[in-house]
């Protein structure tokens, strides 16, 4: 059985929004549990106090739990977690929307209309992806479970995109005549609090720095000098975990499905 967990980033004002996935199996959660209270000493150290929680955002500007910490030693413990992620071979999805290109494409495709928002439109992006591989795992037939932090925002639409998925993504996995829609997911997907489940807290930490490195390839300044290659050095690492783009958004022969989403989505985002 596989585990999928997401997390998001850019619900505020951001231009951006980035929603990522980590999956792994079940029979490996024990293992990897273990080693998260491993790594969690280290960050405590990095920190010089006990960490609890990742929040991505805090640790990355220095806030709360990190602002007495300085920039290298925050940035060394991001590179600590996706070395993390990479060493326990977590497979790694992920979707993102441009907002502006959202509102533009919104007024005329009813493809777009049908997702509603941005955030139900990486969502439903990374249903489609997960089962379009998991689907071709032999034996694997309803066997993906899909766990979301919290999002009241609209949480009851994108489920029922889930149950009952808009025609039109149909062509996303070549579903069969006979097929069910998504039928790797397990029931629908749940939501939970990050706080509380460790890899929520990963997949919030891949979203924001995909988001991040989009903002920088997309036109907006540098906060610091050497962000944007920084940046890049940690997707590279999540790039290693990902499907191939061509997975997400196939630049020949595209399926009127996989267009959609890519009308939507960076085109930076769609580089990775």
């Amino acid at each position: 059985m596989k585990f999928a967990y997401i997390d998001e980033s850019g619900m505020g004002e951001e231009p951006y929004l980035v929603v990522a996935c980590v999956v792994t199996d079940g029979q490996r959660m024990r293992l990897t549990k273990a080693s998260w209270r491993e790594l969690f000493a280290r960050l405590s150290d990095l920190a010089g106090h006990e960490v609890s929680e990742l929040k991505s955002s805090d640790l990355y500007n220095g806030n709360r739990d990190w602002r007495p910490v300085a920039g290298p030693a925050r940035a060394e413990a991001i590179t600590a977690i996706l070395e993390w992620l990479r060493d326990r071979h977590h497979q790694v999805f992920f979707a993102g929307v441009s907002k502006d290109r959202f509102r533009e494409q919104e007024r005329e495709r009813p493809e777009i209309q049908s997702l509603l928002d941005p955030w139900c439109a990486a969502m439903t992006h990374v249903m489609l992806q997960l089962q379009r591989v998991h689907g071709r795992i032999e034996r694997n037939k309803g066997n993906t479970v899909v766990i979301a932090d919290h999002q009241v925002m609209h949480r009851d639409h994108f489920l029922r995109l889930v149950t009952t998925p808009p025609p039109w993504t149909d062509a996303y996995y070549n579903r069969a005549r006979r097929q069910a829609a998504l039928e790797q997911i397990v029931d629908v997907p749940y939501f939970a609090d990050s706080e509380h489940v460790l890899l929520i807290q990963v997949a919030d930490l891949v979203s924001f720095v995909l988001r991040r490195r989009t903002e920088l390839h997309e036109g907006m300044a540098e906060r610091f000098d050497g962000e944007r290659d920084r940046l890049d050095g940690w997707t590279e690492v999540v790039r290693a975990l990902a499907q191939d783009r061509s997975r997400r958004w196939p630049v020949r022969r595209a399926m009127p499905a996989h267009e959609v989403f890519a009308s939507i989505a960076p085109p930076s985002l769609c580089d990775i």
